[in-house]
């Protein structure tokens, strides 16, 4: 077992110094891969924030590709939960995707929260129903 671990340990060593290498290696010859890089790490900054996540999804939208909408909204629920904000565009985008099921679970974690008028009334307008109507 420990000649296993060992070999696959020697095994993975060139591994550990040829991927640096190697990206080095792309990026020198594709010199729009620092741009994409950048880009990326722009877009996962923005996403740290309330307001970077609600405008890279509401971008996603514009687009017409409301999974990527919905996935940047849950990227940033899982860190934070109590964005209200962030749960009612993610809502209203499940809503959207016909995935009521989960729309209802969101919903039922808003209702114990005071939301304002505009966002009852978009949840009622895209889901048909608000956080007054979800049972909990």
């Amino acid at each position: 077992m420990l000649y296993r671990q060992r070999l696959l340990t020697f095994a993975a060593a060139p591994l550990l110094v040829l991927a640096p290498l190697a990206a080095q290696a792309q990026t020198a010859e594709n010199p729009d891969a620092d741009a994409t890089a950048e880009q990326l790490n722009s877009a996962i900054g923005n996403q740290q924030t309330e307001a970077g996540a609600l405008s890279n999804a509401q971008q996603h939208v514009k687009d017409g590709d409301m999974l990527s909408a919905a996935r940047v909204l849950e990227g940033f629920l899982i860190n934070d939960p109590e964005s209200v904000a962030a749960r009612v565009e993610y809502a209203a985008l499940l809503c959207q995707l016909d995935d009521h099921q989960a729309a209802k679970f969101e919903l039922a974690k808003l209702a114990a929260t005071r939301i304002g008028e505009t966002q009852k009334s978009q949840l009622k307008t895209v889901c048909g129903v608000t956080t007054d109507d979800v049972e909990l």
